[in-house]
This record gives structure tokens, sequence and C-alpha cells, in this order.
């Protein structure tokens, strides 16, 4: 119990200090590294990302607290199926993980890809929320991230990775969401947890993200 109204507090305090929410969802990183592929960085005047010439073009939305250079395992894994793979030009596919599986299914709800991949996902920052706080308010959450109530009207096929042991976002938010997309495919990896897929499980990520990204 006082653990309860300990965290109650703490996002009661978040919501007030308003700004806190953002800094509590969106953390900057210690100290920015410079990426392992800085001839492929493109900076605009709203975002920097990485950009790889080639046939399929893999939108890549990390995790929150992460940057650029975070992001070395999943670009290679990335580059590698993307040469075995030679699909038709022009086809975007849409790549989440974690709080980016939020950005990804809002890029999907506006038809910009063709097929999406959200690793690890969350249903909604609401819903995490009252994992501490059964009865914390939805209406308090400033960036709600809510892939659950966008699923059911995004109509290309989805691929759902999530770790069986993930000590963060539930197994089972994975499950719901799969249940949820009208054309979605679950891939459990047995005991993987939030942050080791790529580190710990990169063979069978890799059985699970070739074939759909062949289409």
């Amino acid at each position: 119990m006082a653990l309860a109204f300990a965290a109650l507090a703490v996002l009661a305090l978040a919501v007030a200090g308003g700004c806190s929410q953002t800094a509590m969802i969106f953390p900057a990183p210690a100290q920015g590294r410079e990426p392992a592929y800085p001839e492929n960085l493109v900076r605009t005047r709203d975002a920097t990302f990485l950009y790889f010439q080639g046939a399929k073009v893999v939108a890549y939305f990390h995790g929150n607290g992460e940057d650029l250079a975070d992001s070395v395992p999943m670009v290679s894994l990335l580059r590698s199926l993307r040469a075995e793979s030679g699909v038709d030009a022009g086809r975007v596919v849409l790549l989440g993980q974690s709080l980016g599986a939020g950005v990804a299914t809002e890029m999907a709800k506006r038809g910009l890809g063709a097929r999406m991949v959200l690793v690890s996902p969350f249903t909604s920052v609401a819903d995490m929320a009252r994992r501490m706080v059964p009865f914390f308010p939805a209406s308090w959450v400033r960036h709600r991230f809510d892939t659950q109530s966008k699923a059911a009207a995004i109509g290309l096929p989805v691929l759902i990775v999530h770790g069986t042991e993930d000590e963060v976002v539930p197994f089972a938010m994975g499950e719901q969401l799969a249940r949820s997309f009208p054309r979605a495919q679950l891939v459990p990896i047995p005991g993987g947890q939030h942050n080791d897929l790529l580190a710990m499980h990169a063979i069978p990520m890799r059985e699970a993200l070739s074939p759909f990204l062949k289409f």
C-alpha cells in the first residue's frame, strides 16, 4: 500500500509539473555519441536520422532514452536482411521498438507503410502507468502512444516480436496487440527480456524478421 501511494505521488508530481512527463517518456541520453555510420547521417531542421539507399526502406523508430548510436545492432541486422531480400523498390516497412512502436503505429495509421514490425510494444502509456497505479486516470497522460486504440483500423500486415520474460513491457501486451490488429502475427522470443533481444536472441530475431521482410 505504501508503495502504491508513493508511486501515485510521483506520478501526480509528474502531471503537475507538465514538462516532467515529457522528460520521463523522452529522457535524453546521458551523453550523445557519434553514430557508427556518420556517412549516412542526415540532419533536417526537426530530426536527425540514418539513411541507407536500397530497394526497400525500413523506417526504424527506437525506444526512449536511446540515440542513433544505440541503433547499431538493429541497423546491422536490417542491412543484412535487405541485401538478401531484393524486394521491389518503393516498399516501406515501419519498424518500431518499445516506445517507437507507438510512433510506427501512428505512421501506419496515416498510410505511410506497406508492412509493420513492432518489437516489445506496449498497448498505451496509460496502461503502463496503471501497472504502478491501477486507477491512474488516462486523461492525465500527456503523451498517450495509444497503439491499442489504433490497431483495429490498420489493415496492413503486422509482425509483433516480444520476449516472453520482458521485465518492462509485459508479454501479455504483445499478445493483446496481436489479437487487435486484423492481420497480425506474434512471434514470442522464449526467455527474451526488454533490452536483450538483439544481443542475446539474434538468431530467433533474424528468423522472425527474414520471411516477413520478403514481400
